[in-house]
């Protein structure tokens, strides 16, 4: 395969005669780990079974985890695991294979007393006892949690973040607020994936994902991004985006399916071992949590029985009904309130569902008939090249970032209620919400700005939501934002 190659190697300023290679593969070859799989298929032939690690099946013990040439060995006895070292020791022998002592680490998962752990070798050589160990790219604790994995996964999220940014920089495009959104998506968010089938399954849901650095970093790139500040709600749908449990849970589906589609039977009956730990309520299990995240999904029963039947899910039916209409609910659900009966969210919630959002249909199966199987779509002004002052002004005045008194008193210490948010400016004797202000207030100021832009006005007689969407969503995008960058302007306590 290699006849003919030649390479040269070179080190600062010096440069290596050409070299023929006779044997080996190079760096990052794909038949690479297929080779050594092949010529180490033989393991368990070596390895004893019945010294690996229990399971909650008695007949079922896990000498050992293989993925190419990482290779972790399990045992629940010391006695158990320094066997086991002493026959892999034998097996590297006889296939001529040697094992870097200096890389090969001994971890003792739920011990406290580290003093009573006796000193493991291989060949004669001490290895060396640790705490927590990175495989396969995540964290490994003594304690078991996966709490430390998912944070080291939120460091290299962050680090993406910053990539995105410096990215977005050298282009250029960092104005452009779709093409920033892209380059998270594209380099970012897999950086927080990694592994998220085994350490993410204790945040499942929302409201136990919030929580996580992850997500914090999800909303800090994209409040960032638009320029709003700290309290901003209804980011991802502003911005097209999915919270990111969403992207957990479908990782963990399709991890599930790729469990009982394998062909090792020891991978089945750790299945069905996790499962009866999970059915006699130990929470930590990986089971156990998903089961009690799919619990808040619509259709959930289903799900439950395809899991406890260790059936598989149909993966693109779980993203885009259970899955998406759990998430997307929660704004058909404020439909039924009235800005009187609106908490703090829940009023800015509703005033961009019914006034700026994209639309989201009333009933469930809505998304999937006008096949927006994906995301949200983005805001017109998001995809085109504006300024960034004007796009930040159009993002503050839809995610009510504003100073306008119907926010602005939210937040006062004697919190005043919504139908007393009076407009200061006029004697109207109305709300000063979004709507009066941009369309109706007749203070001075604001009339000159309305007389000075050459847009469509809806006339006052119209009721409803509709008027100020219609307002928005008119053509010349650009004068819409200026008018509103001005009228924001008037109240200087944010801008």
């Amino acid at each position: 395969m290699y006849t003919g190659c030649l390479y040269l190697l070179i080190d600062g300023d010096k440069t290596s005669k050409e070299v023929a290679p006779n044997k080996g593969l190079k760096q990052g070859c794909p038949l690479s780990p297929l080779l050594y799989s092949l010529y180490t298929s033989d393991i368990d032939r070596f390895l004893t079974v019945q010294r690996g690690a229990a399971t909650a099946l008695e007949s079922v013990q896990v000498p050992h985890c293989d993925y190419a040439d990482d290779i972790a060995l399990t045992s629940s006895t010391a006695e158990c695991l320094q066997f086991q070292l002493n026959k892999f020791h034998n097996y590297k022998r006889f296939k001529g294979l040697k094992l870097n002592t200096d890389k090969t680490k001994v971890m003792v998962f739920f011990s406290k007393d580290t003093s009573a752990i006796p000193t493991f070798t291989y060949d004669g050589t001490p290895l060396e006892l640790v705490i927590h160990f990175k495989y396969l790219g995540f964290t490994l604790t003594r304690d078991g949690s996966m709490h430390t994995a998912a944070k080291k996964m939120a460091d290299n999220l962050r680090l993406a973040i910053g990539r995105v940014y410096r990215t977005g920089s050298s282009k250029g495009i960092t104005h452009r607020k779709h093409a920033m959104l892209w380059l998270f998506q594209v380099f970012a968010l897999t950086a927080g994936l990694h592994g998220c089938q085994v350490w993410a399954t204790f945040s499942l849901t929302y409201d136990s994902s919030v929580t996580t650095r992850a997500h914090v970093l999800h909303l800090g790139f994209l409040k960032k991004l638009l320029g709003v500040k700290k309290g901003t709600h209804c980011l991802l749908r502003k911005t097209g985006q999915m919270p990111i449990f969403s992207y957990w849970f479908r990782c963990t589906i399709r991890f599930w399916n790729s469990l009982l589609s394998s062909n090792n039977p020891l991978l089945e009956k750790v299945v069905r071992a996790d499962l009866l730990l999970a059915n006699n309520s130990y929470h930590d299990t990986w089971t156990y949590q998903v089961l009690y995240a799919l619990q808040g999904l619509p259709t959930s029963q289903q799900l439950l029985d395809a899991i406890q039947s260790r059936q598989t899910i149909n993966q693109r039916q779980f993203e885009l009904t259970p899955l998406r209409e759990h998430i997307i609910g929660g704004w058909r659900d404020l439909d039924i309130l009235t800005p009187h009966e609106a908490h703090h969210s829940s009023r800015i919630m509703r005033t961009y569902r019914t006034q700026f959002g994209v639309p989201l249909g009333n009933t469930p199966g809505w998304w999937d008939d006008r096949k927006r199987n994906q995301k949200p779509v983005l805001p017109l002004y998001l995809r085109l090249d504006i300024p960034s002052n004007l796009s930040r002004a159009l993002s503050c005045l839809r995610l009510s970032g504003h100073n306008f008194l119907v926010q602005r008193m939210r937040h006062d210490r004697n919190r005043r209620p919504y139908e007393l948010r009076i407009c200061d400016r006029c004697d109207w004797h109305t709300i000063q919400d979004e709507e009066h202000i941009l369309l109706d207030c007749p203070h001075e100021h604001l009339v000159r700005l309305r007389t000075q832009q050459q847009l469509i006005f809806p006339p006052q007689f119209e009721d409803g939501p509709a008027r100020l969407r219609t307002f928005m969503n008119q053509p010349d995008i650009f004068g819409v934002a200026s008018f509103v960058a001005k009228c924001l302007a008037l109240f200087p306590l944010f801008f």
